[in-house]
């Protein structure tokens, strides 16, 4: 799909703002709103994903970028860009304490809301090193792999943007 004039582009940030490194997504999504967004482009923070995102579709979404912590077992500090639809599947069950998970909502909408689906999904996730300890921040590798995971958003957004040129 590419992006129609006029589009607008959702970034999904996703992680537990008190567990060390799955905070990620959500020091990510303060930087992005503090820094001043492009025309078109709006921030969500979902703690933990899910079936909660239905809520904030609103079917003007053209574009959407998921930005969370990831275990790929890589350097941790890694930056992956992938499409969404590329994303390695897990192992375990689709349904996890967290509730249907991002993957579930996003194969639900095109059947339940077909209007308010776009196949133009990106991921963005910075590999974590930390993911069990409550009330401590980013560990060190990770902190330094904000600043390049924030342009690699900025990019991912100038590129959906030359689309509709």
């Amino acid at each position: 799909m590419t992006v129609q004039r006029g589009t607008h582009i959702l970034i999904v940030c996703i992680g537990n703002d008190l567990v060390a490194d799955d905070a990620v997504g959500f020091h990510i999504y303060n930087r992005l709103n503090a820094s001043g967004l492009p025309r078109g482009v709006r921030t969500l923070y979902l703690a933990v994903g899910g079936i909660g995102l239905l809520d904030h579709l609103d079917g003007s979404e053209q574009a959407i970028i998921v930005v969370d912590a990831v275990k790929f077992g890589r350097m941790p500090g890694t930056i992956v860009r992938s499409k969404w639809n590329a994303l390695p599947k897990a192992a375990h069950s689709p349904v996890s304490i967290h509730g249907i998970g991002l993957r579930e909502v996003f194969e639900i909408v095109p059947i339940l809301y077909p209007g308010m689906y776009t196949d133009a999904i990106y991921f963005i996730g910075v590999e974590g090193a930390e993911f069990n300890q409550c009330g401590v921040g980013l560990s060190p590798m990770v902190e330094g792999a904000v600043d390049e995971a924030l342009r690699t958003i900025g990019t991912t957004i100038e590129l959906l943007q030359e689309d509709i040129q």
